[in-house]
């Protein structure tokens, strides 16, 4: 197997353990997701000397996980079949809204404006890759 070919499997491979590990927290009960955001906020608090508020916690947690996903998104688009920017878009929208429906199946609430927040998260991943891409090709062309 080629270079190319086992690193194209391990984007897709990640790719698939972010998307699960972002399902398995919207499966998470109230009390477990409560927990994990003290936990996180306990750590920022020992380590930047902050306390944060829980929501802020919670709503960048979303953004962070989901900016991840579309930074793979973006990675594999860029180095697959190159389907257009809108398919992986598309694909980042898709995962964000079934982890919305699984927290109901969990007893927690939905929110349109997770979404929102895990899409913007996609939408920031996929463009800070774009970028990266971009400056190397002008680079490349410079040379």
């Amino acid at each position: 197997m080629n270079k190319r070919r086992t690193v194209n499997i391990a984007l897709v491979v990640v790719t698939t353990l972010t998307v699960a590990f972002i399902f398995s927290n919207s499966l998470a009960s109230s009390e477990q997701s409560n927990g994990q955001s003290d936990w996180v906020m306990g750590c920022l608090h020992q380590l930047l000397n902050i306390q944060l508020p829980s929501w802020f916690v919670r709503k960048a947690a979303h953004f962070t996980e989901f900016a991840a996903l579309g930074t793979e998104l973006a990675v594999l688009k860029h180095r697959l079949i190159r389907p257009p920017f809108t398919a992986a878009l598309l694909s980042g929208l898709l995962v964000a809204l079934t982890d919305e429906t699984l927290q109901l199946f969990s007893g927690r609430t939905s929110s349109v404006t997770d979404v929102w927040i895990d899409f913007s998260g996609v939408v920031c991943g996929m463009l800070m890759v774009t970028a990266v891409c971009f400056v190397i090709s002008r680079a490349k062309n410079r040379q």
